[in-house]
């Protein structure tokens, strides 16, 4: 698969955790798959979100990126970063972690980025609920 003409970030990833190991590779632990299930509300769960990206720049060029998590339509996390390469073609990763999320209600969580003035593109979205809700279905 050739690489796109410019720096993408197609997709996230929630987790639990991310570690990287000396040899470079990432390991990403309790991956969400599917929606993040509390047994009953309140719930709080620490989150990471890994972004893999790919793509062309020319060498030492910087893409700069927004990215932001929402809750509902409420933004909870908003953060600018900047990918540069060494090479014409390049892949990698953002790990971003830290992140204590507490929620009183089922609600989905969006995860959008833009690049430079583009529009925001929606990566994941992941909904949060209760096993209650589960059983009243």
């Amino acid at each position: 698969m050739a690489a796109p003409d410019k720096i993408d970030i197609s997709t996230a990833v929630f987790c639990d955790d991310i570690r990287r190991e000396d040899n470079g590779k990432e390991l990403l632990i309790g991956v969400y798959s599917g929606d993040i299930v509390f047994p009953h509300f309140p719930g709080r769960v620490n989150l990471c979100i890994w972004l893999p990206w790919i793509g062309k720049t020319k060498p030492e060029e910087t893409t700069k990126f927004k990215l932001r998590l929402l809750d509902s339509d409420k933004e909870i996390l908003g953060s600018e970063f900047e990918i540069s390469t060494q090479e014409e073609s390049s892949c990698g990763s953002l790990a971003i972690g830290g992140i204590v999320a507490h929620f009183h209600n089922e609600t989905t969580l969006n995860v959008h980025v833009k690049r430079n003035s583009e529009r925001w593109k929606t990566l994941k979205s992941i909904r949060v609920r209760s096993r209650q809700t589960n059983m009243q279905k």
